[in-house]
């Protein structure tokens, strides 16, 4: 899934060391029971390589619990964020029901910014990722 979405967003041959010191803090986690969260806060640190920083502190409140889920706007869209990604505070007891949001939040992110205007298909091998976790 990740060499699907570094395949079609980044351009050939241009370095890219903050992608790439990303990449392999996450391909280090990948032995850790909650590899997917690290997942998720790799494609939240890649969306930000490519221009689109989603500030997420802005929106924290301490009324939610790490496992709720806010909706927030972000450019016109509205999204529907699990509290722990914008507290950046991962919870202790995760679920795939919690996995699958941040999937979510995180691809239609891609989509409104990169895929849908570009008119470019997103990896199947991302949407798989996603429908893991039902």
């Amino acid at each position: 899934s990740i060499c699907s979405l570094l395949n079609i967003l980044l351009p050939e041959s241009q370095p890219n060391l903050n992608i790439y010191k990303s990449f392999e803090k996450f391909l280090n986690s990948i032995n850790l029971e909650n590899w997917i969260l690290s997942y998720v806060f790799f494609e939240i640190k890649l969306l930000k390589e490519l221009g689109f920083d989603i500030d997420l502190s802005s929106y924290t409140d301490d009324e939610n619990t790490l496992t709720s889920i806010k909706k927030i706007k972000i450019d016109g869209y509205t999204y529907e964020v699990p509290s722990y990604l914008i507290q950046q505070k991962i919870p202790k007891n995760i679920t795939n029901p919690l996995i699958k949001k941040s999937l979510i939040f995180t691809k239609n992110i891609f989509l409104n910014k990169f895929f849908i205007p570009n008119n470019l298909i997103l990896p199947k091998t991302r949407i798989v990722l996603e429908n893991y976790y039902t």
